[in-house]
């Protein structure tokens, strides 16, 4: 029986590692994730935003070191950042970082759906 969990949030301060795991659908799940925003403080600076997909153990960019303005947040609705929805298979997972010189942040809106 499927069933899909209550909505969800998560909030990252995204680091210089550009492949950190910021959210990951575990085994017996899938993640259906609604909405991303992007924000970012005093500091311009770029943003990376991939998808791992582990049933072809490939990597996927949606934002390669993308720029983002001091003082600004990027949606899921308006560009650069062009994400409608999507999911994470189990063992797949949505990795990201920015430069070191930002002060950036993720917000992800998000459903568990357990298989």
């Amino acid at each position: 029986m499927t069933t899909i969990g209550d909505p969800q949030f998560k909030g990252v301060v995204l680091n210089s590692t550009l492949t950190t795991t910021l959210l990951a659908a575990s085994a017996g799940t899938r993640i259906r994730i609604d909405h991303v925003t992007i924000s970012n403080g005093a500091t311009a600076g770029t943003v990376t935003l991939s998808r791992f997909d582990s049933s072809a153990s490939a990597t996927y960019e949606i934002l390669n070191a993308t720029p983002i303005a001091a003082n600004n947040a990027t949606t899921g609705n308006i560009p650069p950042l062009e994400l409608t929805t999507f999911y994470l298979e189990a063992g797949d997972e949505l990795r990201g970082g920015a430069t070191t010189t930002t002060d950036a942040k993720i917000s992800i809106d998000y459903y568990t759906i357990t298989l």
